[in-house]
């Protein structure tokens, strides 16, 4: 079920209070993903599911973040 544009607003401002943003990148996704698993941020057999991909840059972003 799609979200509404009340709940996108929620979830902005609960990032937003928590000190976060979401960053839109271009990236290459084989070079992304051969990345991630090379830093062990990414299991190969994860690699060409993007919503694993997804959280996997999410995570290596707040590593290089923190």
């Amino acid at each position: 079920m799609p979200k509404t544009s009340a709940d996108r607003q929620r979830e902005h401002i609960a990032r937003k209070r928590r000190g976060q943003r979401v960053a839109r990148v271009l990236v290459d996704e084989v070079a992304a993903a051969e990345t991630l698993v090379a830093f062990g941020l990414l299991a190969r057999c994860d690699a060409e599911d993007p919503d694993k991909v997804d959280e996997a840059l999410s995570r290596a972003f707040a590593v290089w973040c923190a």
